[in-house]
Parts: structure tokens; C-alpha cells; sequence
């Protein structure tokens, strides 16, 4: 996503020279360095990974297996063949699903599974803070590595709840 370079204020010149940050494109795009996750107050570290899944809905058939035939016309005007319309609805939605993976600390238990709180995941642009996605997520599983002098990495899958 693009934001406007802090160093020249979107005009793209500091003192009348180009601006050194934006090289005068008077926006800049923020990559993912920087990215951190927390779930509720739970810390969880700098993002590795981020995969996202949207929406999605479920497709329900209503055509019944009595429903009517209806004949098809070819191109010359002659009936080809008979076939019931088909007729569907939109069923269930899915509001999505988070797989993300971090290194830093592991506030997450077992007891935690199954418990929905609030998934934040924050980037620093310009000295601020922007929030990125914030969605209530339940957790459905982690996992956690420990190595003697490596970092703490984490993974978790969340459910989104609500729309």
C-alpha cells in the first residue's frame, strides 16, 4: 500500500532539490519489514509470514430431481436436447482464515485453542503505527520451535469470526 514519503510531505523536492527518500515520486510503498502480530495482549513477535484467505461462500443446488425439463435449441432452431435448469443460492459464508508464522516469543498454550480474541497485525510507517488487519480470530492450532541460540519461531492458524 502506498503512503505519502514523510521526508518532502508528498511534494517529491526537499530544499528545492529532489527528495532523497521518494526520488521525487512523492509516495512511497511499504514493504512487509516491520510487520508484528499480537492475538488479544498477547505479543507474539515480528511476522515471517502472512497468508491470508478471504471470504467465501457456499453454493447451495434448490434444483429438486422432479424439477421440469426444458428443451435446448441448437443454432439451426432444432431442439437438441431436454435438461432441468439449474438453480442455486448462496449458503454458508466462511469469513476466512489467517496462516501466519513469526519469530519472537510464544505467549500461546494449549487452554488457548478454541478461544477467540482480537488479531492485530501492526506495520511502522513514517514513525506511526498502522494497522494492517484486525479481526476477531479464533485460534485453531500453533506450533513453536525452541533452538539453543536461535530465536523463538511460531506459527498459528486463526478462523476469522464475523464479517
Amino acid at each position: 500500500m502506498a503512503y505519502t514519503c514523510p521526508t518532502c510531505s508528498g511534494t517529491g523536492k526537499v530544499s528545492g532539490s529532489t527528495c532523497p527518500r521518494c526520488l521525487g515520486r512523492k509516495t512511497l510503498v511499504e514493504d512487509s519489514q516491520g510487520l508484528t502480530v499480537a492475538w488479544g495482549s498477547i505479543n507474539l513477535g515480528l511476522l515471517t509470514s502472512v497468508d491470508l484467505e478471504s471470504a467465501s461462500v457456499d453454493m447451495v443446488e434448490l434444483t429438486s430431481m422432479d424439477a421440469v425439463l426444458h428443451p435446448f435449441t441448437n443454432a439451426a432452431g432444432g431442439i437438441s436436447h431436454y435438461g432441468a435448469m439449474k438453480w442455486e443460492e448462496p449458503g454458508d459464508i466462511n469469513p476466512g482464515r489467517a496462516s501466519l508464522s513469526w519469530i519472537g516469543s510464544n505467549g500461546l498454550s494449549d487452554s488457548m485453542v478454541g478461544s477467540e480474541k482480537l488479531l492485530t497485525v501492526t506495520h511502522a510507517v513514517g514513525g506511526a503505527t498502522v494497522t494492517r488487519l484486525r479481526k476477531n480470530a479464533v485460534l485453531l492450532k500453533f506450533d513453536t520451535s525452541f533452538a539453543v541460540g536461535g530465536l523463538v519461531e511460531g506459527s498459528a492458524e486463526f478462523q476469522f469470526i464475523g464479517g
